[in-house]
């Protein structure tokens, strides 16, 4: 006997040999506003499972174990087969406990009711039960599902704005890269053309023995001054671009801390004594393993900025120390105007430049210390500073203990 059903409500397929129990159970059921469904035994009821594929489901099964043709325990292996899920309430005898007991954690059984039923209202519980569990299960699927096609479509979002920003970053990086080779090539034939003329000059000087400066002389240094900054600011340029592609290039070896420090003083030695500052370092020997190229530019721009940034007559000391961990930390403190609290997390965004450094025309384009903290990251360093204004600043790397 079948019944009509209504997609608004659970729909509840009964299986059970005698008609008597399958009424029954009909009748509580329908007071309760359930759709049924009734089938005398298994092989029955996979038909009407497989005649409903196109209807909504049914929300829940009540079996009896032992039925002819299809026994439960038998349609129980077969709708499993076909779904995972949908709740089952195994209806069993006194001599079936050791079945029901198997079945139920094979088969994930919502429960299990004895012959005969001690009254109406313990099958009510178990079906609400069953339903409330299964209800919630499946809300939690589709909202799992929906978290899931979020997090997907966020996802994809993410990485298209992330190509399209690789896709912008390497076209500016091809740009200034073609523009500063551009640039370059006439640059040093200016230059070039430049020195030749100062020779020329200067030959023509002593052999007239004049010794006075033409204004011809004069016009020729601040040629060549301003070409050679030009040429700075391009190759500082040029370095930010390549400083990317350099990532797998790192070559860590065992170094000399105190020479490559040496070496960074003597190359910035000229600066330092055309702005009239002093260089002062003395520190034991400590070696450690890291890219002795790099580490030398990062300490040229950080020895750079000390000078650029110092006071008139000002010094620069650079320290060396060793902590408990072996971590090396290279220490670089200036006398200069200092660094406003509100500027120093900004220190190392591209280009850009300090209020003070504006004002008072201080030569640079803003990407040394930015460049230095991408140099640091190849070799595992860390650049940090701290900064008191009109008193100094105090520039620092670490260079970690890397086991080669």
């Amino acid at each position: 006997m079948r019944k009509m059903s209504s997609p608004l409500r659970p729909k509840i397929l009964i299986i059970d040999d005698e008609p008597l129990i399958r009424d029954l159970y009909d009748e509580i059921l329908e007071a309760e506003n359930y759709d049924r469904l009734q089938a005398s035994n298994g092989a029955e009821a996979l038909e009407i499972w497989n005649d409903q594929n196109t209807s909504p489901p049914f929300s829940l099964l009540i079996v009896d174990l032992k039925m002819p043709k299809m026994g439960g325990e038998e349609f129980i292996e077969n709708i499993r087969k076909i779904n995972s899920l949908v709740p089952i309430i195994m209806i069993t005898g006194h001599g079936d406990l050791s079945q029901a007991y198997s079945l139920l954690k094979k088969h994930n059984i919502s429960d299990f009711l004895q012959k005969p039923l001690k009254s109406y209202t313990q099958l009510l519980f178990s079906v609400k039960n069953a339903l409330e569990k299964y209800q919630l299960h499946q809300e939690l699927t589709t909202l799992n599902a929906e978290l899931e096609q979020r997090v997907e479509t966020r996802t994809n979002e993410l990485q298209y704005a992330k190509n399209l920003a690789e896709t912008a970053n390497n076209a500016k990086s091809i740009f200034l890269s073609r523009m500063s080779h551009e640039l370059l090539t006439p640059l040093h034939t200016i230059i070039g053309f430049a020195e030749i003329q100062k020779m020329s000059m200067t030959i023509n000087t002593e052999k007239t023995n004049h010794n006075k400066t033409s204004d011809d002389t004069q016009s020729i240094e601040q040629i060549l001054r301003a070409g050679d900054h030009l040429r700075t600011l391009i190759s500082e340029i040029l370095d930010v671009v390549n400083s990317d592609k350099k990532q797998n290039t790192t070559h860590l070896i065992d170094c000399n801390i105190d020479d490559i420090i040496n070496n960074s003083i003597t190359k910035i030695s000229p600066m330092a004594s055309n702005n009239n500052i002093s260089l002062h370092y003395k520190s034991p020997v400590f070696h450690a393993l890291t890219d002795e190229n790099i580490l030398s530019q990062i300490l040229i721009h950080l020895l750079s900025n000390a000078i650029k940034f110092n006071s008139i007559n000002g010094n620069v000391t650079i320290s060396v120390e060793k902590e408990n961990n072996g971590t090396i930390i290279i220490s670089i403190k200036d006398t200069g105007i200092g660094i406003p609290t509100e500027e120093l997390d900004t220190i190392h965004t591209p280009f850009k430049r300090l209020d003070y450094a504006e004002k008072k025309a201080i030569p640079g384009t803003g990407i040394g210390l930015t460049l230095a903290n991408r140099l640091a990251k190849q070799i595992h360093g860390e650049i940090g500073a701290r900064s008191t204004p009109n008193k100094g600043s105090t520039f620092w790397i670490k260079i970690p203990v890397i086991q080669s």
